[in-house]
């Protein structure tokens, strides 16, 4: 029997284009002691994500790449439930398909993430990723919202 607590449960499902609004909206150089506590909750596995979004980070050439990186285990290979619903959602919308596969997209694994997990969906923007997740009853909410729901201070 091990005395080692259990890790947390994963709270919330990150997608790009969170992790973007995060980076262009609230520079870590300015808020520093947001980025800290959103870091916290990426390394204790409160906040997951899917592979794909990783491989979407690494394309970049800003500082992204290198925080992803530094979080491996929070990029997450999808379930055997979850690539049963990546492959619905990329037959009901085309456009989440690269045809040369060669360009990640992420949208359908993060959303088939949230939905097989019960889990929120932190995103920004994205109409269509928004439109299918209300037909997924997949709440889905913005930075702000979760600074609020932390209870965080600034």
């Amino acid at each position: 029997m091990s005395d080692a607590p259990e890790p947390p449960a994963p709270e919330h499902v990150l997608d790009t284009s969170a992790l973007i609004d995060l980076k262009n909206g609230y520079p870590e150089a300015s808020f520093p002691s947001l980025w800290s506590k959103f870091n916290a909750l990426c390394d204790t596995g409160r906040i997951i994500s899917a592979r794909e979004v990783r491989r979407e980070i690494e394309a970049g050439s800003d500082q992204l790449p290198a925080w992803a990186k530094a979080r491996p285990s929070m990029f997450l290979m999808p379930t055997p439930e979850e690539a049963a619903l990546v492959g619905s959602l990329q037959a009901q919308f085309p456009s989440w398909v690269d045809p040369t596969g060669t360009k990640p997209m992420a949208d359908p694994f993060v959303l088939a993430m949230a939905k097989a997990r019960g889990l929120p969906l932190i995103t920004h923007d994205k109409k269509q990723l928004l439109h299918a997740a209300r037909q997924l009853k997949v709440e889905c909410i913005r930075i702000p919202q979760l600074i609020a729901l932390q209870g965080w201070q600034f």
